[in-house]
């Protein structure tokens, strides 16, 4: 803080400085192993709001590794110029997934779904590993694009996850729809070429399955001319 006073001609400023307490004693309860992913060590300068944002981190690092209940709470007790600090570690139990299934895939097999999965070598969202819903999330929408490219336009893909303090089930239930096709074929336009020419290139006919994939690559192939 900073105080003035008059001067002569001028002012006097006084600045008062009282150092940030230090860390006495670090006191670990609970799943004490855990404690040292903190970084907390005596003699650092105590700072609420930078330990307690640490115990935050700590808690979503364990939520990604399964414990899906962790607890990580910080106390703080002051004496003379230290400040004793006391962990509470929960991790609580880790939640690994016991089935994962997928319903309602007639067209694509579910061993083709899988491949599109994101799963850190077995580690997430695979029977025996953890779940992680973000990274669930992005994998669905890998799924529609997979059916999107076959034609299947109107595809819904949901899981329903089912969790308890140990186990975790997964059903992807999915509605894949109908099967669209290329109906009517225009071309519009300064044509350099005959029509014949261009849908060629194109490599799409009327009746064909609609898939976005070859359409993408015809356009590319009639730009490239």
């Amino acid at each position: 803080s900073v105080s003035w006073a008059p001067a002569g001609r001028g002012v006097e400023l006084r600045y008062h400085v009282r150092e940030r307490a230090r860390i006495g004693r670090v006191i670990a309860r609970g799943e004490e192993r855990w404690a040292a992913e903190l970084g907390i060590d005596p003699g650092q300068a105590y700072d609420p709001a930078r330990l307690h944002e640490r115990a935050r981190d700590l808690e979503r690092s364990l939520r990604h590794a399964g414990h899906g209940r962790a607890q990580v709470a910080l106390g703080g007790r002051a004496s003379a110029d230290r400040v004793d600090v006391c962990v509470e570690l929960r991790p609580g139990p880790r939640a690994t997934i016991a089935r994962l299934e997928f319903v309602g895939n007639a067209r694509l097999s579910a061993a083709l779904l899988r491949a599109q999965m994101h799963t850190d070598d077995g580690k997430l969202n695979t029977p025996g590993g953890v779940y992680r819903k973000d990274v669930l999330e992005r994998d669905l929408l890998h799924f529609a694009a997979e059916y999107y490219n076959r034609g299947m336009l109107d595809a819904r893909v949901h899981p329903r996850v089912v969790e308890s303090a140990e186990r975790v089930t997964i059903a992807i239930e999915i509605d894949e729809g109908r099967v669209y096709r290329v109906g009517k074929l225009d071309l519009r336009g300064e044509l350099h070429a005959p029509t014949a020419r261009y849908l060629q290139l194109l490599g799409i006919s009327r009746g064909d399955i609609f898939l976005r994939r070859r359409f993408v690559e015809g356009i590319a192939g009639i730009e490239a001319q």
